[in-house]
């Protein structure tokens, strides 16, 4: 479980985030099922926690967590809170965050996050949780998987994504 403490200011949002899937062109949706396990709202440092588990041909399910940024929260449905969070038994409402101005921070336990995105979404704050060991390239003769040394997300990370927009916490 992610805990709570107090994030560096991002300078990426969740638009420049998603738009690294492009690079590889990665299909999302094809044979995956991503289930959200578990929502922690932070009122006190305006943070979702969203944890997910994404299923597909692997033998065990990926470990997501996705941390949305400069979230407001209240007790009761208001306009600027319409998005009802239930937690541990209570609710909380809370704001939407948009595509194109919101940020996040997230992780993946799949070998392409890893691989493709955890060192530059380390280097630019992005990734959530400890920072993962640099991965060191064992050969120089196939491409460099991320050359543009943007950060961004695995398949199953924009697929948390897309059902973040489909549950209304996320526009845009």
């Amino acid at each position: 479980m992610i805990q709570s403490r107090s994030l560096p200011n991002i300078n990426v949002n969740l638009s420049d985030v998603v738009k690294g899937k492009d690079l590889l062109g990665h299909q999302v949706g094809q044979k995956r099922v991503t289930k959200i396990v578990g929502t922690v709202p932070t009122p006190a440092s305006d943070q979702l926690v969203v944890s997910a588990l994404s299923y597909g041909s692997q033998s065990r399910p990926y470990t997501l967590s996705m941390v949305l940024q400069n979230i407001k929260f209240a007790d009761t449905r208001t306009a600027n809170c319409p998005i009802k969070i239930s937690s541990s038994g209570k609710s909380i409402y809370c704001s939407q965050i948009s595509m194109n101005t919101g940020t996040a921070q997230v992780r993946c336990t799949c070998q392409d996050f890893y691989f493709t995105w955890s060192h530059w979404n380390n280097k630019n704050k992005v990734l959530t949780g400890p920072s993962m060991p640099k991965y060191n390239r064992k050969t120089t003769n196939w491409p460099e998987r991320n050359s543009a040394h943007v950060p961004g997300m695995c398949k199953h990370l924009i697929e948390l994504t897309q059902k973040l927009k489909q549950l209304n916490i996320i526009r845009g």
